[in-house]
């Protein structure tokens, strides 16, 4: 999609300079998001090449290097994972405190009202 200079100035100066870096946050995002899946894939082909080959490999210290490789990963997958998961929760339990501690403003003057009544 070719634009002209003209137009691409003017949608430039249509745009704060918080719309442009949203745009270019998102832009890098996706890029991200591609180069990830390409790399999860070629991770996902590599090791399934590697169970294949400890299949059919009868060397024992190959097996053993193998094996304990494939176990390595596996660990640190299944931990990056956890961590993953710890902090999205973490962050959702900050979210939620933050919610939690909001006062209205009308009630300090209740609880005070409530003090006096007692």
């Amino acid at each position: 999609l070719k634009m002209s200079r003209q137009f691409i100035e003017k949608l430039m100066d249509s745009l704060s300079y918080e719309d442009f870096t949203i745009i270019k946050l998102m832009e890098e995002i996706h890029e991200i998001e591609q180069e990830i899946k390409l790399k999860k894939s070629a991770l996902h082909n590599r090791m399934a090449l590697l169970r294949r080959i400890l299949q059919k490999n009868e060397n024992a210290e190959t097996r053993v290097a193998i094996e304990s490789f494939l176990l390595k990963i596996e660990d640190d997958k299944k931990y990056a994972i956890l961590m993953e998961n710890s902090d999205e929760n973490a962050e959702a339990d900050g979210n939620a405190k933050v919610e939690e501690h909001k006062e209205d403003p009308a009630e300090p003057e209740a609880k005070q009202s409530d003090m006096a009544d007692n």
